[in-house]
């Protein structure tokens, strides 16, 4: 029984993350002070629509890696085949890194009182919470 233990638990870490699980990487709300406030909200379109397609490509990645973890635990002999399947790091740093750049631009926005940027930003978060 214990020679099965760490093969699950290895099994179960491998699996890559949702995007919704990643935390964001600091970026510092100053690198947009040069921006006016529709710079800003030109660059929030610009990184909220590529932030769709990366968290969408984590979310097929950690979906992909939920399969190919079920597959190898329920039959041991496609370990091998699991080690590989330990999702795309690139595409986490990616989630990571965008992030972090909308919230700076909203820290931003709040600093520059851009009211229509920061009321766009919460329509955004509310739409994504239902």
């Amino acid at each position: 029984m214990r020679l099965l233990t760490f093969p699950l638990i290895f099994f179960l870490s491998a699996c890559a993350a949702k995007s919704s699980e990643i935390q964001a990487n600091y970026v510092s709300p100053h690198i947009y002070d040069s921006l006016t406030c529709e710079m800003l909200e030109q660059e929030y379109f610009r990184l909220a629509a590529k932030s769709q397609r990366v968290y969408r490509q984590q979310d097929e990645i950690a979906a992909d890696d939920e399969v190919a973890v079920g597959v190898g635990i329920a039959m041991f002999l496609f370990f091998p085949a699991t080690l590989v399947s330990v999702g795309n790091n690139e595409v986490a740093a990616q989630v990571a890194q965008l992030k972090g750049e909308l919230a700076a631009i909203e820290q931003a926005a709040i600093l520059k009182n851009c009211i229509d940027l920061m009321s766009q930003i919460a329509s955004d978060r509310d739409a994504a919470s239902k």
